[in-house]
């Protein structure tokens, strides 16, 4: 197996592109830094918890990890044989879980970079992430072949004291513990090219969302370990014929809205490729919705600011089409919504034409990151004036 190349203690002093400057969004001013560590598209941007550090995954096979106050890449973790699809971190930012499209699930020891668990999985992998505390983990994954679009619960293995994990070794392949629960997801409408795009866990660990192609969220019982619930997010969407394509009908991204800032989640924003975006209430069986956000893109991904009535969007056409449609044009830049009022409020003018895939705010909302097809993330840092600028906006809106 590939092993890993390069790591917090032996990391390579080479500098890597950064592009320092001030960009502007309706005045005002925030610095930005440009991360090029990929050759490839981004697939997931995150932030850890405490907001000192900052992944970015891509379709080269690595994860990179970058110090978010200089923009320094500080290592890579290579060892995926296929596109990484997704990634999550643990809340003590100690490991890694990574998801490819080469049909692999791994564990990395963040600090040394060492690949400690790797499964081998049926399918490729479109999502993976932690359970609230990291005794479990799920990976879900499309149809493939004629194997059903499932989503897979596994028991986390580094759920244990730190002296029992140091110095284990990686297991064969064959040797590696299998799916705790196993809990497929129907295409009952027979769509081509079925799946889930992304699941995620309910905030009390209790039930599993998933983000399906034909545009609805499945709510799956994670004792019972059956889907109980199918909402349908648009109907004139789902009611189009999805024999044909997918590409404008799936659900890309949810996020949890901090309704207090306490971190207790009643509420969550889901987006899709039909260019809508909705907030739920998660509160009771209903799923409510509360909020609608059109835009005027495609979107592939969706962020909320943790202190702020801000949500953040952004997509834009496929690469390809657009080259294909001479003289059209599509927004690849982030847009700005008021959460409650559902109103765009701005965006910033990136300069990027490629799609905007992942994006996510750090926890004390002072820095955004997005991540692009054409291989780049861009990191900024927000102005001492940010937080005026939208409640000027928010007043104005209220009052006009």
């Amino acid at each position: 197996h590939k092993t890993m190349t390069s790591h917090f203690n032996n990391m390579a002093t080479k500098p890597y592109l950064t592009n320092n400057s001030e960009s502007e969004i309706s005045g005002n001013s925030m610095k930005l830094v440009t991360l090029q560590g990929h050759e490839r598209k981004v697939t997931k941007t995150k932030f850890n918890h405490d907001g000192d550090l900052l992944f970015s995954a891509a379709a080269d096979n690595i994860v990179c990890v970058w110090d978010t106050s200089t923009g320094e890449r500080l290592g890579t973790y290579d060892g995926h044989q296929g596109t990484i699809n997704d990634f999550d971190i643990d809340h003590n930012s100690k490991y890694l879980l990574t998801g490819s499209g080469g049909s692999y699930l791994t564990i990395w020891n963040i600090e040394n970079g060492k690949s400690l668990y790797k499964y081998k999985t049926y399918a490729p992998v479109s999502s993976v992430q932690y359970s609230c505390g990291n005794q479990t983990f799920i990976a879900s994954s499309r149809e493939f072949i004629k194997e059903p679009s499932s989503i897979h619960i596994y028991k986390n293995p580094t759920y244990q004291t730190t002296e029992q994990t140091e110095g284990k070794e990686e297991k064969d392949n064959d040797e590696q513990e299998k799916p705790w629960k196993m809990i497929s997801i129907d295409n009952d409408i027979k769509q081509l090219n079925f799946g889930v795009t992304k699941a995620v866990w309910s905030p009390l660990n209790d039930y599993i969302y998933a983000l399906c192609t034909d545009n609805t969220i499945r709510i799956v019982d994670v004792e019972k370990g059956l889907q109980i619930k199918k909402i349908i997010f648009d109907e004139l969407t789902y009611n189009k014929n999805t024999q044909t394509s997918s590409s404008d009908m799936k659900l890309t991204d949810i996020r949890y809205n901090h309704d207090d800032g306490n971190y207790n989640y009643c509420s969550a924003l889901v987006c899709s490729r039909n260019k809508k975006a909705k907030l739920y209430d998660i509160s009771n069986d209903k799923w409510d919705v509360l909020a609608e956000y059109e835009s005027n893109v495609p979107l592939n991904c969706i962020a909320v600011h943790p202190t702020l009535n801000m949500v953040t969007m952004g997509g834009g056409e496929e690469a390809v089409n657009t080259a294909l449609c001479t003289g059209s044009k599509t927004n690849y830049d982030p847009l700005f919504y008021h959460k409650i009022l559902e109103e765009q409020i701005g965006t910033i003018n990136t300069n990027v034409f490629s799609p905007l895939n992942s994006m996510d705010w750090n926890d004390d909302g002072s820095q955004l990151v997005l991540g692009y097809e054409q291989g780049q993330a861009l990191l900024f840092t927000m102005g001492y004036s940010f937080e005026k600028e939208f409640c000027k906006r928010e007043l104005e809106l209220i009052i006009g």
